[in-house]
């Protein structure tokens, strides 16, 4: 499949100092999309692989920052950040390699750049990790009974480090985290 597409975001006024809106203002956000990618099913169902390739271009992109008010007090804004390009890959695919055991992973690399804007070009737009990683492994049957179904996960995921601000000044780390669960299923739960 391939997709093209055009949105915007109205823009409007900061309101939080009602004395003079001519200077809280900020334009509309508009943005437009490119897409290419491809959804299969594989080994009669058993295997699931997809994957996509995109772009997205911002133009006056509407970003929350936080500023001083005249009597010295931070508040929270919105400001045009300009041009910003996304473009990125994701991966997924999920396996059933037996009745009862399912293995899924995906992956997301994701390169998010400021350009053209001002102080901030060239920089990586905050709070996007450049990689993304989700990964599982489930087992389900059913017990003796024949009514009652029983399931068993395992959830990985991990996400690189990432910036927390336009400037790039401050990082979050690179986290992983790790999930295990189980339950039971049936007519009633």
């Amino acid at each position: 499949y391939a997709t093209y597409a055009k949105g915007y975001k109205p823009g409007g006024f900061n309101v939080n100092e009602v004395t003079d809106l001519s200077t809280q203002g900020y334009l509309s956000e508009n943005v437009t999309t490119y897409e290419i990618g491809m959804k299969s099913d594989w080994l009669n169902n058993r295997l699931l692989f997809n994957a996509a390739a995109f772009i997205n271009d911002y133009s006056d992109q509407q970003v929350g920052i936080q500023r001083l008010d005249p009597s010295g007090q931070t508040l929270s804004a919105i400001a045009n950040a300009g041009e910003v390009e996304i473009k990125g890959i994701e991966l997924e695919t999920s396996w059933r390699a037996t009745e009862g055991l399912t293995v899924s992973g995906s992956y997301a690399w994701t390169d998010a750049q400021y350009k053209a804007t001002g102080d901030f070009s060239g920089r990586t737009v905050q709070k996007t990790p450049e990689h993304a990683l989700n990964a599982s492994l489930r087992y389900n049957s059913m017990l003796a009974n024949g009514t009652t179904g029983w399931f068993a996960e395992a959830n990985g995921s991990y996400r690189s480090s990432r910036y927390m601000d336009e400037a790039n000044l401050s990082t979050l780390p690179a986290y992983s985290l790790f999930d295990l669960r189980a339950g039971l299923t049936g007519d009633w739960w």
